[in-house]
């Protein structure tokens, strides 16, 4: 027995020098190339997830070709069943349809839209989907039922009728058979399918265009009309308020007994030319009166003349200013402005935001300056005409003091007149400031007014302007069921299905993860190819002498030994390194094709005069003794019970075969002697009888008689087939096997050399009895279809 814990150099570092062969590139020759050197078998990761989250194309397209047949099949009986349903199944509708039509510019009567820039594809997909909005339904539920048919049978509304009277939620049951679509750039269609009462369909379709027509698709007229109503009563409370100013303004000029704003200015100015005279007169008579009495108090401290006596020449001076006819004009205007500042503070409740008061306050503001700055330009002119006074003769013959007695009674009268007259200019330059702030207001509200009415006029001439949205066909009564709908409802239906259970048997087949090609093996796999056996024609394998004498067939067995001799290459290249003599080949599952290369391989081994025995452990199913037309009794279960020995077990079928060992009788006390030692100390016996001793195992992962088994061998050697083998399975016999300590020497893949010499590709089997003569044909598959090649 040789059982190892520690794996062959090559097994751990690669064994650069031992490569791995598969067949050579073209169709016709049988030579096996190298497809890479030797690499780290150590475990990967489990293939089951590889790729996880990712769909490969390609896998999907093998899924395909394995199982198209299936899933065609499958497809086209349940599609056509659920196209007959339907077919069958669903009555086909009656279908009422109204067309609106929708112009792509707005229409005006005012403005050229020509060149109107919209999108009008939003604009109809609005409109389409307001047409059977909640609200247009509802509203159609209300309307009169205009067909006199209908009317005949007493139904007033649209909700009366019998289609829509039995109906729990009318509004969803009608949203789940009306329908909006575009025909052309400018119409879209209302369309209700229903198989029963057409003419009801006619008038609920019809119903609800009028509703769409009337309340929603002419909106801009509807809400002009809106705009004109508002419009028109705010023009009329602005006329009213232009009215009441009038009022006032005419109020005011009565008080002021003037007609316009001319005649009060011209009533100022007369008025101002007179309070001037009386200005002059007051000041000359002041000038004479104080020089009188100035030169009758000269004492030798106030000096000879007025210039001598600045206190009282400056008391003058102050009050000559404010006499002056314009400074009055300025105070008058001052004292009027703040009067109505005060009175509007007083009224107002707003005092921040209102413009005439706005306005009132910056015209003080101005008035202050204006006076100021007056203020100063007066002053220099009045010390040079006291200046040129004071030279003048002193007026009559009268003495200084009956002078001056006079002089005070004519300044007290003219002071008096002068008082009066800033009195009553007062309440004029108030009334007339307020006049003017009147004015400015009733001239804003008319022009308000103005703009308001020439927009109400635009707005009433628009109104005239042809409607953007018109309906061009109201719904008719349909006397023909729609057949074609059917038909492609039944269409759908079929493809639908077909396409659903294409997709379900494509996937699950997808799912299994079937090795399709190499990379499946050396990457996802991680295990190094021994070698790649052709997958034969199921003419090639044929029992018939005709088909064995013909050319393709011997090319085609010719190929597959040149494979098998290639597997043999790599063998003999490890037993001669690392004495590996005792290979298993064994499979994760049935039908991989584990039977076929023992078998091959060991009949290649002895070819090449190699003394090889072939052993069948594969107890529960032994199929070696057919393939070589020999006894299966006894066989290596009586000579692990003891009831026979090795000489009577091994059948020698040929001088140029392998010896073979069957599997004998198989039973329950098998089982127990493979789990002792007995198995070991034979297979010792036989490698120091033979030189190559090759084990066909059963299936890894199905049983345990092929762990039991690899635990006393060199080496194992995994079969795998395309379209049969399945990584995860693959994966997890590999880790049964590490975990074992039993060493992999790799895989032999059949039906994978399709991608360097395009051989062809199925489920054929080979014909070990049409090769050796041995009359028996082993595990013949269908023969492969096209779409497997």
């Amino acid at each position: 027995m040789m059982q190892s814990n520690q794996e062959p150099n090559h097994y751990r570092n690669g064994n650069a020098g031992v490569p791995a062969y598969t067949n050579g590139g073209g169709g016709g020759g049988g030579a096996l190339v190298p497809v890479g050197n030797g690499m780290d078998p150590s475990p990967a990761p489990m293939a089951g997830n590889e790729g996880a989250g990712q769909v490969d194309p390609k896998a999907l397209l093998n899924a395909f070709r394995r199982r198209w047949f299936l899933a065609v099949t499958v497809g086209l009986f349940c599609g056509g069943s659920a196209a007959a349903a339907v077919y069958l199944l669903v009555p086909p509708n009656y279908v009422a349809s109204s067309i609106i039509y929708i112009d792509a510019t707005p229409g005006s009567v005012l403005q050229d839209n020509s060149s109107f820039s919209s999108d009008f594809d939003t604009f109809k997909r609005t409109q389409m989907f307001r047409a059977l909005s909640r609200v247009v339904l509802d509203t159609a539920l209300n309307e009169p039922v205009r067909n006199q048919t209908l009317k005949k049978y007493g139904f007033k509304t649209i909700g009366d009728l019998p289609l829509l009277k039995g109906q729990t939620f009318e509004i969803d049951w009608l949203e789940a058979r009306l329908s909006a679509s575009g025909r052309d750039e400018e119409f879209f269609a209302i369309k209700m399918e229903y198989s029963e009462k057409p003419e009801e369909l006619a008038e609920i379709v019809n119903a609800i265009t009028q509703v769409y027509y009337r309340d929603i698709a002419n909106e801009t007229k509807l809400n002009d009309k809106k705009r004109i109503t508002k419009l028109v009563e705010l023009s009329v409370d602005y006329e009213q308020q232009t009215k009441k100013k009038l009022d006032e303004i005419a109020k005011l000029g009565r008080r002021l007994g003037i007609t316009n704003e001319e005649e009060l200015s011209l009533d100022i100015a007369a008025d101002n030319a007179f309070t001037r005279q009386l200005q002059d007169q007051w000041f000359n008579h002041t000038i004479l009166r104080n020089k009188l009495r100035l030169e009758t108090q000269i004492t030798e401290k106030i000096g000879d003349s007025l210039e001598e006596n600045p206190d009282i020449q400056a008391d003058l001076i102050d009050t000559l200013i404010e006499r002056d006819p314009k400074m009055v004009d300025l105070s008058i205007k001052a004292d009027a402005i703040e009067a109505t500042i005060r009175r509007y503070e007083e009224t107002l409740k707003d005092t921040e935001n209102n413009s005439v008061l706005k306005s009132a306050r910056r015209e003080q503001k101005t008035t202050q300056e204006a006076i100021a700055k007056y203020r100063e330009e007066l002053r220099p002119v009045i010390e040079q005409k006291i200046r040129e006074s004071g030279n003048a003769p002193n007026p009559g013959d009268l003495p200084a003091e009956e002078q001056i007695a006079r002089l005070d009674v004519i300044l007290e009268q003219l002071k008096e007149e002068l008082d009066n007259r800033k009195i009553q200019k007062t309440q004029i330059v108030t009334d007339s400031f307020e006049l003017q702030q009147l004015q400015k207001e009733a001239a804003k509200l008319e022009a308000r007014t103005d703009e308001i009415d020439n927009k109400i006029d635009e707005l009433k001439i628009e109104l005239d302007a042809p409607d953007r949205i018109n309906v061009a066909q109201w719904a008719e009564v349909p006397r023909i069921k729609d057949w074609e709908s059917l038909y492609k409802k039944s269409a759908m239906a079929g493809l639908g299905v077909f396409g659903l259970f294409v997709a379900a048997i494509v996937w699950f087949e997808f799912q299994a993860k079937r090795i399709d090609t190499l990379g499946d093996v050396t990457g996802g796999l991680n295990l190094r190819i021994m070698g790649a056996l052709p997958q034969m024609p199921r003419w090639a394998s044929q029992k018939s002498s005709k088909a064995k004498k013909t050319a393709k067939s011997a090319f085609w067995h010719s190929v597959l030994t040149e494979s098998i001799d290639a597997a043999r290459t790599v063998l003999i290249r490890d037993a001669n390194v690392e004495s590996t003599r005792l290979v298993m080949v064994g499979s994760a599952i049935s039908g991989e094709g584990k039977t076929t290369l023992s078998c091959h391989l060991a009949a290649s081994l002895a070819r090449v005069g190699r003394n090889t025995l072939l052993v069948d452990c594969d107890f529960r199913k032994s199929n070696v003794h057919r393939v070589f037309g020999v006894e299966e009794h006894p066989g290596l279960s009586e000579v692990l019970l003891g009831t026979a020995s090795l000489e009577e077990a091994i059948k020698s079928p040929s001088d140029d075969g392998p010896d073979v060992l069957p599997a004998g009788q198989f039973n329950s006390q098998l089982l127990a002697a493979l789990a002792q030692d007995g198995l070991g100390k034979i297979f010792e016996e036989l490698k120091k009888k033979y030189e190559f001793v090759v084990v066909d195992s059963s299936p890894v992962l199905p049983v345990t008689d092929s762990l039991m088994v690899a635990q006393h061998v060199d080496a194992v050697i995994l079969s795998i087939r395309r379209d049969v083998s399945r990584r995860p399975k693959v994966a997890a016999t590999r880790d049964r096997l590490a975990m074992l300590g039993v060493p992999v020497l790799g895989a032999v893949v059949i039906g994978l050399d399709g991608e360097t010499s395009g051989y062809r590709s199925g489920y054929g089997g080979y014909g070990y009895g049409s090769r050796y003569g041995y009359g028996y044909q082993y595990n013949r598959s269908p023969e492969p279809t096209p779409s497997q090649s």
